[in-house]
């Protein structure tokens, strides 16, 4: 079986600890931001260096300000507020296939519903968008 290829959209503090999280367990992601300011150090140098429970470096695929780059994937987590969640679908909707599953991190007050609608405005279809109610990591 293959291994899934893992997307994250958002570096703040919890797209960050999400992304070392999935290297941590040895699964590969590409971190993406839409603006450069967050991931600059990370653009030349893509690992995200921990400390606490866990200490060292924490290798990326890729950090990129390239929103197509999603398509690459196949499980996309979203890691920002609710308030960016309808501009992110109409933004990443040119790059999801029928194969992704989008995971909003956190999602919150139907964030998934409202996900999914703008995608089907844009005629796009995925195999599922899913919602957490709070951020998993905190940091």
């Amino acid at each position: 079986m293959t291994r899934a290829r893992w997307a994250v959209v958002g570096a703040g503090a919890g797209g960050l600890a999400t992304a070392a999280h999935l290297s941590r367990v040895g699964l590969r992601a590409v971190l993406i931001n839409r603006s450069p300011d967050r991931i600059v150090k990370l653009l030349d140098d893509p690992r995200i260096h921990v400390e606490g429970l866990w200490h060292g470096p924490m290798p990326l695929e890729e950090a990129t300000t390239d929103v197509s780059r999603v398509a690459g994937a196949d499980v996309v987590i979203i890691a920002t507020p609710a308030t960016a969640h309808r501009d992110l679908a109409r933004m990443l909707a040119g790059h999801l296939r029928p194969h992704h599953l989008v995971i909003l991190h956190p999602g919150r007050t139907l964030g998934a519903v409202e996900f999914a609608a703008a995608l089907h405005r844009a005629g796009v279809r995925v195999r599922a968008v899913a919602e957490t109610d709070t951020l998993l990591y905190t940091s």
